[in-house]
């Protein structure tokens, strides 16, 4: 859509912000800030974040499973290979660009299970992280490589210990798999929510989720860490409001750090940004904290 439609949404001059919910804009908000946090601090590029959800609680929509099933009833496997590029938001230059200097691999996530010492967490595959990866990554390329050129994203499940991540890791590859083939698909839709079927309102209130990130200066050395904290159901409650504020940055002409933009696509760290995040932070649906770790260069 966004490479079909580029042309047009420049030429009208339509600012059209993707991801406006639980994806992406926690991943997107915190790796802006942290990026931001070590720019303006240390005098640096950012060479790497690393975003943990280290809590969640809420519950998937009918309607969210019945987009998974259409999109790999629809997609073929080169598609959906395709998906897997973190750079797939960028363009080819860009893809190209990132694939000649290695840097494809090392922001793909991978399925196994990993001990994160930094942070202090076993860690494994998170299921939405692909999606966010992209997003993130659109973010730096939209916003001309703020973070660096050799950027580094990666977005891990962290709840729980050793086992956990185990137990996880292998009902992601059950769930995977069965996803794949038509007739254990056929079963899977049985068993799942209908579309319009979904949590409770007092499920949806009682939500929420923590993001834990290690932000590292072009050095290598760790130098900001971040926790973000959602209120309410992430995606119910939680992306609902979301949506709401970057309708409100939108209406209001709240483009992060520009007075207006030109048409285009656009994430919601690149066209909104401080903006954004100081709503929700002000209206406590998402706080941000962020520490620094390494010794500021002033």
């Amino acid at each position: 859509m966004t490479r079909k439609y580029a042309a047009a949404a420049a030429k009208s001059g339509a600012v059209l912000v993707n991801c406006c919910g639980f994806e992406s804009i926690p991943s997107d908000l915190t790796t802006f800030l942290v990026a931001d946090r070590i720019q303006s601090k240390f005098n640096s590029a950012t060479s790497a974040v690393d975003l943990f959800f280290t809590d969640l609680k809420g519950e998937a929509s009918g309607g969210t499973l019945a987009s998974v099933f259409t999109i790999m009833e629809t997609s073929t496997s080169k598609q959906l290979l395709a998906s897997r590029n973190p750079f797939f938001l960028t363009d080819e230059k860009t893809m190209a660009q990132k694939q000649a200097a290695n840097l494809v691999g090392p922001n793909t996530s991978s399925i196994a299970v990993r001990y994160d010492k930094a942070m202090g967490f076993w860690h494994s595959l998170f299921v939405g992280g692909s999606v966010n990866q992209a997003v993130v990554h659109r973010s730096n390329h939209r916003l001309h490589d703020k973070y660096g050129s050799k950027f580094v994203y990666r977005e891990r499940l962290a709840i729980g210990g050793l086992f956990m991540q185990l137990l996880a890791t292998f009902g992601t590859i059950v769930v995977s798999t069965m996803l794949y083939f038509g007739w254990t698909r056929a079963l899977l839709k049985r068993l799942a929510r209908a579309p319009g079927q979904g949590p409770s309102e007092e499920s949806m209130v009682q939500g929420y989720f923590i993001a834990e990130a290690a932000g590292y200066s072009d050095d290598g050395k760790l130098a900001v860490k971040a926790k973000t904290v959602g209120s309410g159901d992430p995606g119910y409650r939680l992306t609902s409001r979301l949506i709401s504020e970057c309708v409100f940055c939108l209406a209001k002409g709240e483009f992060g750090d520009a007075t207006s933009l030109p048409g285009g696509f656009y994430t919601p760290a690149s066209a909104l940004g401080h903006k954004l995040a100081d709503r929700l932070q002000t209206k406590k649906f998402i706080t941000f904290e962020l520490k620094d770790v390494a010794k500021s260069s002033s």
